[in-house]
């Protein structure tokens, strides 16, 4: 696992996004995940298929996707959007796979002013 960070650690962050200290700890975090976990993980989203799902779904759904995922693009976040019933999709810019990550504070307040507005007292 040492040598996963070194091939993904770009397609997860632009450069700069992160300062050097948290780069490094990210990094560190991703090198001492457990091997057969991340394979088991992606064993089970690859591949699968639960739009014919979506129309149930009934609570608000607030959909946070980045604009450069190497690995899901935007348009399956927009067909995510189109199949619930009541969601709101917000793309974050200069953003890749890692966004949670490098972009939570922009994360946290696209959720502040969507309970705000959703939830007013």
């Amino acid at each position: 696992m040492t040598g996963w960070p070194d091939d993904f650690m770009a397609d997860r962050f632009y450069p700069g996004a992160l300062s050097p200290e948290r780069w490094d700890w990210y990094a560190r975090q991703q090198a001492a995940d457990d091997r057969h976990s991340v394979l088991n993980a992606l064993a089970v989203l690859i591949g699968i298929d639960l739009s014919s799902q979506l129309p149930k779904v009934r609570p608000p759904v607030l959909i946070l996707h980045l604009d450069a995922s190497p690995f899901i693009r935007v348009a399956v976040a927009t067909q995510l959007h189109a199949g619930l019933h009541d969601a709101e999709l917000h793309v974050i810019g200069y953003a890749k796979h890692g966004m949670p990550f490098s972009h939570g504070r922009d994360c946290a307040a696209i959720l502040r002013r969507v309970l705000d507005r959703r939830f007013p007292d």
